[in-house]
Parts: C-alpha cells; structure tokens; sequence
C-alpha cells in the first residue's frame, strides 16, 4: 500500500457536519499547498464507512472522530486494524484523556478540536504523513564549522541558540553529536514548525517526538537524560504538540 501523489484517497468520518465539512476543507487546502490533489470521502458514523468492508482499504488516511454513533471512533479503528495495520489513522477529538486506548490501534496522531490549535496540529499530522510513509527522507543541510553536512530530520533532536550561532543536537549513525552552525533559531523555527518542531522556549526549537515528558515546566529529552525549560506562555502549545506526536504526556 502507498500514496500516489498525483491522487491521496482520504476518509474523513465524524458526526458533526459543520467539523466535517470545516476538516474537509482544511485538508484540501494544505495538500493542494504541497500540489497534492485528493479525493476525500465523508462519512457520519464508522458503521456508515465500515459497509464498504474491504473498501476501507482504498483510503490512503482515515480521519475518525472519537465520540460518534453507537460505534465510536476506537470500535471503528479497531475493525480497520483486522484489515490493515497500515493505514494511518487520526484522531479527532474534544478528549484530551483518551490517547492511551489510541496506542492499541496504533494511532497516527491526535487532532484536538480546539480553533486555537487546530489548524497547526493537521498541516503538522498532514506534512509528517506524507514524509514518513510516503516521501524520501527528509535532509536538514547544516553548513557546520566543519564542512556542509545532510542530516535526516528524524536524526535532529532539538536545536539550542547561542547568540548568533546555533547547535545542533543531532544523532550521527545512532551517536549523540553537537554540531555548530551560524543561524538564528527563529529562521529554523519557519523552516521545521512543520515537521514536528515546537518551540518550547526562546533558546529551544524541540523536535516533539523526543520530548519524552513534561514535568515542571521542563521537557524531558528521551536518551539524553536532560531536562530543557520549557516557557509558560508555550507551555500549552508544546503540550499539544507531544500530545498530538506521541499520543500522550
């Protein structure tokens, strides 16, 4: 199973008709940005979408809202997973406290349905989707003291600005490694934002699938055993973001 570029087949399922028609639209404008063209389908309840049966598996993203019908969206994720332990599927939800049952269906991402958040957290999902299942790995080019270096960005960690300089936390062929380069972490910020990068602080732009947990307004960073401040008035922010990367905090 793969995605064609030139068509991505989408499944967006969910009981309330103005979200779906708001997550519809909002899909298509952030694909057709990447000149992605889709064919989206709409569906009021997973009982509605499940009688196409082996049809599911024509959809290259399924969208599935949490609480809908007398099937919620779990009970529909788990029928789909008999099928296929490949397709990526999303969550949209108003229930933050829901992301452990996520893990047993092997959830993509959680989509909140806060206007706030919304928009930031599908063209993240939306973006990481295409890169990791179907697109070549994405390369960070640094132009280090030490020469011009490609980095995959799943290998980038966190960045840290110093001044007018910044390091690069990175993991070389599995190894920790810091890597100086001349840049302003703000410019990095546009650049990364839509590959999972948060900005936790004015000094540090995380990438979010690292981000272990958040304690005391501190990130913990997993495998390095250190501990980044995270600023309050991101705190929010960045805890949506590992809520939507990992599925929990």
């Amino acid at each position: 199973m793969g995605i064609q570029h030139e068509l991505i087949r989408i499944a967006v399922c969910d009981d309330e008709e103005r979200f779906r028609a708001l997550l519809m639209s909002s899909i298509k404008e952030i694909l057709d940005e990447k000149n992605i063209s889709t064919e989206i389908e709409e569906f009021e309840t997973g009982e509605k979408m499940m009688e196409l049966g082996t049809g599911v598996l024509d959809f290259d993203v399924i969208f599935l809202d949490v609480d809908m019908g007398e099937e919620g969206g779990f009970a529909t994720a788990q029928r789909i997973r008999k099928m296929s332990s490949e397709i990526p599927i999303v969550f949209v939800t108003g229930i933050l406290n829901t992301w452990n049952k996520g893990y047993e269906v092997g959830a993509f991402r959680y989509i909140i349905k806060d206007p706030r958040t919304f928009g930031g957290l599908l063209k993240e999902c939306l973006v990481s989707i295409m890169e990791r299942f179907y697109s070549e790995t994405p390369m960070l080019k640094l132009d280090t003291t030490g020469g011009e270096k490609d980095i995959p960005v799943k290998d980038v960690i966190y960045l840290e600005s110093m001044g007018h300089n910044i390091v690069c936390h990175v993991l070389i062929n599995g190894k920790y490694t810091e890597l100086k380069v001349r840049n302003r972490i703000s410019k990095c910020e546009k650049e990364l934002s839509e590959m999972g990068f948060v900005r936790i602080h004015q000094s540090y732009l995380v990438n979010s699938g690292y981000i272990e947990q958040i304690k005391n307004y501190k990130a913990v960073i997993d495998g390095l055993l250190i501990e980044l401040p995270i600023s309050k008035d991101r705190y929010k922010e960045v805890k949506m973001a590992v809520v939507a990367a990992k599925g929990a905090i």
